[in-house]
């Protein structure tokens, strides 16, 4: 089957950033010297419910603390910008703000000004809350309540 080819005709890859007005150039085609950083779809990891009792902030604080906790964000994953996540859950930026502003706060996430905000740590806080939960484990083993267990530190502090 024949093909209409023209001599001025453009395959697609050979555009290159001087056939094309520089907003219609492929962002794959662009140079860049950086090394993209991990980006979290937002909607797959964060959960507003807009029925709750809680805060929508407090909500989506609490939905980026437990994918930190669980290691599905992992540190050193850049998260949405606040206007862009605030699109994607139907929250106003302020809300997001406040979220990132309290998790920042925490020591959770991290801003690098225009480079954005991205998750903070080196799985130290994980590592502790885990020694933690084993602990009250190993003491509920041993018949102990949660209480007694935390007593119990606080004799030998």
């Amino acid at each position: 089957m024949p093909t209409d080819v023209t001599p001025n005709a453009v395959t697609p890859n050979a555009v290159t950033p001087k056939d094309v007005p520089a907003n219609e150039v492929p962002t794959s085609e662009l140079p860049t010297n950086e090394v993209p950083a991990i980006s979290v779809p937002a909607i797959e990891v964060f959960t507003i419910d807009p029925a709750a009792t809680l805060p929508p902030y407090d909500q989506l604080k609490q939905s980026v603390l437990a994918a930190v906790e669980a290691g599905s964000l992992a540190p050193g994953t850049k998260l949405p910008t606040v206007r862009a996540l605030a699109t994607d859950l139907g929250l106003a930026p302020n809300t997001v703000a406040r979220a990132y502003r309290e998790l920042e706060a925490l020591g959770v996430l991290d801003t690098r000004g225009r480079s954005g905000t991205f998750v903070a740590g080196d799985g130290v806080r994980r590592a502790a809350r885990q020694a933690a939960a084993d602990y009250l484990q190993t003491m509920a083993g041993l018949g102990f309540s949660a209480d007694d267990a935390i007593a119990l530190l606080d004799q030998v502090r």
